[in-house]
Order: C-alpha cells, then sequence, then structure tokens
C-alpha cells in the first residue's frame, strides 16, 4: 500500500485514540458526579456489573444508553431482573426504553448539568440519539440476590 494510501487510516487512528483519550481524562480527572450499578444477567445467569450515570426528573429516574448496541442494554431486553445499586442498597428494577424527544432532552439537559464536561465529551462520542431508559423500583433487594449461582461475586463489565 502506498503512503498515500495509508495517511486516511493513520489520521482515523490518532482521531480515535485523542477521542478515546479525551473521555478518560473527562471521566477521571473532571469527575464524574454520581455513579450508580446496573447489575444484569448474560444468557446463563452470569451477574454483569455495569456503571452508568442518572439522571433524576420529576417524573422519574432514567439512564442512558449511547446506541441501542450497547451490550447492557441488550441484557435488560432479554436477561433476568435487573437491579440498581446506588446509595449503597440495592433495588429490583424494571426498565422502559422511552422514546419521546421531550423526555430524551429532559435526560439530557440534566445529565449535562449533573456531569458537566464529561457529558459534553460523552455527548461528542456518542450518538446524537441515545437510549433513555426509564427505571422504576421494585423493592429491595438482599445482599446476596445479584451473586451468580455458584456463590462467586459477580464479574464486571469491561466496557458499558
Amino acid at each position: 500500500m502506498p503512503v498515500s494510501e495509508k495517511f486516511p487510516i493513520r489520521i482515523a487512528m490518532l482521531a480515535c485514540g485523542l477521542g478515546t483519550g479525551l473521555l478518560i481524562f473527562a471521566v477521571l480527572v473532571i469527575g464524574r458526579g454520581e455513579v450508580v450499578r446496573l447489575i444484569t444477567h448474560d444468557t446463563v445467569g452470569q451477574a454483569l456489573d455495569t456503571e452508568l450515570w442518572i439522571a433524576d426528573l420529576p417524573d422519574g429516574t432514567y439512564l442512558r444508553a449511547g446506541s441501542s448496541d450497547v451490550k447492557w442494554l441488550g441484557r435488560l431486553e432479554s436477561g433476568g431482573a435487573p437491579a440498581l445499586e446506588r446509595e449503597d442498597q440495592t433495588v429490583l428494577i424494571e426498565t422502559f426504553i422511552v422514546d419521546d424527544t421531550t423526555t430524551r432532552e429532559a435526560v439530557r439537559a440534566s445529565m449535562a448539568e449533573k456531569y458537566g464536561l464529561a457529558d459534553r465529551v460523552w455527548g461528542a462520542i456518542h450518538s446524537n440519539k441515545p437510549v433513555v431508559i426509564r427505571v422504576e423500583l421494585l423493592g429491595d433487594v438482599t445482599t446476596t440476590a445479584h451473586q451468580n449461582p455458584n456463590g462467586a461475586p459477580p464479574r464486571a463489565q469491561a466496557t458499558p
């Protein structure tokens, strides 16, 4: 491959690396605000944890996915009973995809205010039409409710 054909590939790789570095910087250095832990299950019942931002609006509590392709969103739709850990309390939840422009904008504004620059960086990297999920709390979970059947602790998901 001639050098001139490699140049666009290198530029794309550099842009991707810079974007990833900026996101890491925003999350680690600038501060993240409140982070909750979503507990979902894979197809064999293995508990998986995902750290997420959360928005509290007058009409409910919401999570946001960067796209419909994220693994944790797929597990919400097909897995066992999900739970949410927040402020040292773990609660079973029910979730609903919200496809309402007004609610999506309210969640965006709430997260922008709550998470500041980190949220702006997140928005620059993800799609302009994120998936918004309304969360309904169903009740307290015992401390072992999200443990795996064999007693092993939940496995943390590498990427949301």
